[in-house]
């Protein structure tokens, strides 16, 4: 086993006001992780990555609405995949085979 010298440790500044989980690491430890320091700049990336895909549908989440008139969907309310929705929500139709079976309000009774 060689014998290694052992020196007096040297006084490292350690600053205090650093944030929760933050670390600082030695000048010494920096060079030999290979840390570089540079000015920050924009270019172009130019580096293409191509990969062979399928994309599919999660046939898990796909609803099928099935309504017992005819008619058109006005408005849809969900936007976003995921939204979480309540009955009544999803969308909203216009019908007019609906609109003639709603009789109007007769106010001779």
């Amino acid at each position: 086993m060689d014998l290694v010298p052992v020196y007096a440790e040297v006084t490292i500044t350690v600053k205090t006001n650093l944030p929760s989980g933050a670390f600082q690491i030695s000048t010494g430890k920096q060079q030999a992780i290979g840390v570089q320091y540079g000015v920050v700049s924009y270019k172009a990336v130019v580096r293409t990555l191509r990969a062979v895909g399928r994309l599919t549908f999660d046939e898990t989440k796909i609803v099928r609405i099935h309504p017992l008139i005819e008619g058109w969907i006005e408005q849809v309310s969900v936007d976003f995949v995921g939204k979480l929705v309540e009955k009544g929500q999803l969308i909203s139709i216009y019908s007019p085979e609906l609109l003639q079976s709603v009789r109007p309000n007769q106010s001779s009774r």
